[in-house]
């Protein structure tokens, strides 16, 4: 439209030409000529105006908190964005000094160089815990810059403010996730020399038995040694469970005795001001499953209704434990079509806490999914609760009520009960050899002479070597005769898992056992071929000759 009216103009200044012969006044001509430069004024306003909407839309819709102030640090504008960190409207700050969102996170220092430098036209930049309107504070990165005229003059400030929470509590998980990674290798490796140690106390306790069988007092002395040892072997699971590089041991069990157990472990965590409460049912309930993995699973659920009855203000806090049998009906088994068993005990962990909101019940059991604050954890509990069931064929429903609490729901499937007592039968059960001849391989000494005692005197001859790559040289020698090898998976020079595969291009069908003392990793990457099982360290004599008779057998 504009260039029609220059056109316009145009042909007027050329029929003006035409007719300036004829005498028409030269005014009219001035007064075309101020028109179009009016016309090309109004032009350029245009632009400006364009490009000041363009600006104005971007602040609006900026995802920073955006604020600008006159020269004596009176708020004139802030856009949604700041209304969102803050919590403060934008008619709740205006006219008023930035420093109602001043925390007390910084010396005054801070603020005397943030403001002489911006007073002197230039551009401050740094990270500040500033305060919500709710009074909590958050970390934020701030950059503040002086606005100026034409004359050089300040006129305003603007402060552009980024909310600097979501990264820092991902920071913080991360420092948690290495802590506890640092924590694990920490654990591990003190959980090998000690299970090493284990073995072969249990070895020689087993060899100090047999020979003393006729001394009652002495048999009765070694028993309890024995009962230590195996007490020191849970304390160590329990370790290496916390550490994660435990080597799950699936075996079936009564429920009711174990959770009486877990229930008395996981209240040490538990403050005097929370009540704990639990009913549990006459019915026989058998279970196989990992009883350190298990016990983890209370310990994080019993944490976690703590947290979340902590704030609580009223007097009555409690946490209430529930087991019953369950029989899935067509309804459950519809909803969890995962569902192998149809009968299943179902626990409960219940709290009248907080409650969790119901956008945030199907991220809960994501891993690093946290309501608590910066510090306060790691959003790995309830993830590691939702795996560890999963892996034991169980389900895990929630159901809560924001300000009324929260109800863990757990089913795990039960077995029969001859499974439990032909497991108890078995377990004291010793199995001799034949003769057979066995290559025991570990770097530990202790733990080879107690393994070449126990090994000799359930009747097979014994081959020793201290490493993988011995062990390859003494297979190589004596491979007519060896019929199976004994090796520790984490070894010096050449681990177990190498040697053994070395050993099978020579015999692909010799039967092997490996030993770890947790690994469960390097047990994942390398997993047990046809011919192979694992032990874990400290093992009983009990299981190690059943082992060996069965993979002779096979």
């Amino acid at each position: 439209m504009v260039n029609d009216s220059q056109q316009r103009v145009q042909k007027l200044l050329n029929t003006i030409d035409s007719l300036s012969a004829s005498g028409v006044s030269e005014q009219v001509r001035e007064l075309l000529e101020l028109n179009q430069k009016l016309q090309s004024e109004i032009i350029e306003r245009e632009k400006a105006e364009s490009e000041l909407l363009k600006l104005s839309q971007a602040v609006e819709h900026a995802g920073d908190a955006v604020l600008i102030t006159d020269r004596n640090a009176n708020i004139e504008y802030v856009n949604p964005a700041f209304t969102l960190v803050t919590g403060y409207k934008a008619e709740e700050v205006i006219g008023k000094n930035p420093r109602i969102l001043k925390s007390t996170a910084q010396d005054e220092s801070v603020y005397t160089d943030l403001w002489q430098t911006i007073s002197n036209g230039k551009t401050w930049r740094g990270s500040m815990i500033e305060r919500r309107k709710n009074g909590t504070f958050y970390p934020a990165n701030i950059s503040i810059a002086p606005i100026k005229n034409h004359n050089g003059e300040i006129t305003h400030f603007v402060s552009i403010q980024h909310d600097a929470s979501e990264r820092q509590e991902l920071e913080e998980r991360m420092r948690e996730s290495q802590k506890m990674e640092a924590l694990g290798v920490l654990v591990g490796g003190i959980a090998h020399d000690f299970n090493n140690m284990l073995t072969g106390l249990t070895g020689n306790l087993f060899i100090a038995r047999r020979k003393l069988k006729d001394n009652e007092a002495a048999s009765d002395s070694i028993a309890n040694a024995e009962q230590i040892t195996k007490t020191a072997s849970e304390m160590v699971k329990q370790l290496l469970k916390f550490a994660r590089k435990d080597v799950i041991q699936v075996h079936p069990f009564e429920f009711k005795p174990f959770i009486r157990q877990a229930i008395q472990l996981a209240e040490i965590s538990i403050p005097d001001d929370i009540q704990v409460l639990f009913k549990i049912c006459d019915d026989e309930l058998i279970v196989q499953a990992d009883t350190t993995q298990l016990q983890q699973i209370i310990m994080n659920l019993f944490n976690n209704a703590r947290d979340a009855l902590i704030e609580k203000s009223d007097a009555q806090k409690t946490i209430s434990l529930t087991v019953s049998s369950y029989k899935p009906d067509s309804a459950f088994k519809q909803r969890f079509t995962c569902l192998t068993s149809d009968k299943m005990v179902h626990l409960t962990v219940a709290d009248n806490g907080c409650g969790i909101p119901a956008e945030h019940i199907n991220k809960v059991t994501e891993p690093f999914f946290t309501t608590k604050g910066v510090g306060k954890g790691t959003g790995l509990g309830l993830s590691m609760v939702y795996s560890s069931i999963r892996s034991l064929g169980g389900i895990l429903d929630i159901t809560s009520t924001v300000g009324e609490g929260t109800v863990f729901h757990i089913y795990l499937p039960t077995i029969k009960s001859d499974a439990l007592y032909n497991h108890s039968e078995n377990d004291n059960h010793i199995s001799y050899g034949k003769g057979e001849s066995i290559l025991i391989v570990d770097d530990d000494p202790v733990v080879r002479m107690s393994g070449r005692s126990v090994l000799e005197s359930l009747g097979y001859k014994v081959f020793e070597a201290s490493d993988g790559f011995e062990a390859v040289q003494t297979f190589n020698r004596h491979q007519h005769d060896i019929d199976l090898v004994i090796l520790d998976l984490i070894m010096p020079r050449l681990g177990g898992v190498q040697a053994a595969e070395r050993m099978r291009e020579i015999n692909p069908a010799l039967p092997t056992i490996f030993v770890t003392s947790y690994e469960q990793k390097s047990l994942q990457q390398h997993q047990p071929k046809p011919g192979s099982v694992t032990l874990s360290k400290p093992y009983s004599i009990h299981n190690l000759s059943q082992t060996l008779r069965s993979q002779l057998q096979n």
